[in-house]
């Protein structure tokens, strides 16, 4: 596969070591159940400018995919955005691991299309490209019907969220 000029070959991204630190994914995690979602998503803010600034390969990731996606190239504020995107949701997943859907507005479209399938004793496979939270579709088919959800995901490169996420939830399985 031909790349755009000036682009070095991507490293196997399943093989980058975790970038998460347990003591601090801790720290957050009491500061999201105790304080709220309001004052925890400020507690992002100098978390994300973090990896900003000292996560290059990452940054360059997250450069190269935005100016396809914005065709233009992003500025700082866009890879900021994008990045605390990302920072905003791990940090839901620990609100939807702990039951707490009421902090969400969660809408299904086109839901009328799988629940025919359904019925129809047929399956449904649903794509996704990491745009959001797993902990979403794992959340809306416990709370769907008596849908069965199975997930396809590689979840060795984030041990350390995945442990504080058990912390949450200890039924929890990446």
């Amino acid at each position: 596969m031909s790349r755009p000029a000036g682009h070095a070959p991507d490293e196997d991204w399943s093989q980058r070591p975790e970038r998460s630190n347990a003591f601090a994914l801790s720290v957050m995690r009491w500061i999201a159940l105790r304080c709220g979602r309001t004052v925890a998503r400020c507690v992002l803010h100098p978390i994300t400018l973090y990896f900003v600034l000292f996560a290059p390969v990452p940054r360059q990731h997250s450069k190269r995919y935005l100016s396809r996606a914005l065709g233009r190239a992003p500025g700082w504020t866009d890879i900021y955005r994008h990045f605390y995107t990302f920072t905003a949701t791990v940090l839901d997943r620990v609100y939807l691991l702990h039951g707490r859907m009421d902090l969400f507005d969660i809408r299904l479209h086109d839901e009328v299309q799988v629940d025919s399938a359904l019925d129809e004793g047929r399956g449904v496979f649903l794509f996704g490209a990491h745009v959001g939270s797993f902990e979403v579709l794992r959340a809306t088919g416990d709370n769907t019907r008596e849908r069965r959800i199975a997930m396809v995901m590689y979840p060795d490169n984030a041990q350390l969220i995945n442990q504080a996420l058990r912390a949450v939830a200890p039924v929890y399985r990446p």
